[in-house]
């Protein structure tokens, strides 16, 4: 009997749900057992607005809706046909022995009351694209290099104690950081990458949402334990 691995049924259960579910795996240690299968979205840097969620609701409606007028199907048929595409598709996996039916219960339960589109139109995210500036942007506004403001929140710094070292108050950092990410923004508006709404809402986000690393040190890695020494 030919096994596939974890990663090649959760593939196929992708293109049965019309292309509409992420799955991740993350691997146990041993690297055979899966001890996580989640079905999940994109998830945005903040929590949408009702209007946002209201949208995109609508779009994965009619995601929905044209996905069964193209198969000459009802709306309904098309998500029933899809989540007995899982349960089929994760039943071959158990039987081959490359999941658990733990696991594929596991994968059932975080699928269940997600629609089809959900992955589909992860990246669709309706009037605005993701508010993102990163420690490239940060360190372009504070006039240092990445590495340096990376050794600098190492050291428990907050980019608001390198911004006043720099003679930055947040409101000054801020206008900065908008004026450096617009010409950005510019570039792919103008490329077609982006709509002019898109990237306003990007920058009323930055100009009026939370930084960041702003005033909160970075998050260390935990230290791995040292060895019991040997008696």
């Amino acid at each position: 009997m030919l096994h596939r691995s974890p990663k090649f049924y959760l593939g196929i259960v992708g293109a049965l749900v019309a292309a509409g579910v992420v799955v991740t795996l993350t691997a146990a240690a041993s690297g055979v057992q899966a001890n996580t299968l989640a079905a999940t979205t994109t998830k945005p840097s903040a929590s949408p607005s009702p209007g946002a969620a209201a949208k995109r609701q609508a779009y994965c409606d009619s995601f929905i809706n044209h996905l069964a007028s193209n198969l000459g199907k009802k709306p309904a048929d098309v998500q029933k046909a899809a989540s007995s595409a899982l349960d089929q598709t994760l039943a071959d996996a158990v039987k081959a022995g490359d999941l658990t039916q733990q696991q594929a219960d596991a994968i059932k339960a975080r699928q269940s009351g997600k629609q089809t589109c959900s992955g589909a139109l992860a990246g669709l995210r309706p009037g605005g694209a993701r508010a993102h500036a990163g420690l490239p942007a940060y360190a372009k506004v504070l006039g240092i290099s990445q590495q340096e403001l990376r050794q600098d929140l190492a050291s428990g710094k907050t980019v608001k104690d390198v911004a006043a070292s720099k003679g930055m108050d947040e409101a000054t950092f801020r206008n900065n950081l908008v004026n450096s990410v617009k010409s950005d923004l510019d570039a792919k508006v103008k490329a077609g990458k982006l709509t002019q709404q898109q990237e306003d809402n990007v920058l009323n986000r930055l100009k009026t949402g939370p930084l960041p690393l702003w005033d909160k040190p970075a998050k260390r890695p935990k230290a791995a334990p040292s060895p019991s020494a040997t008696p």
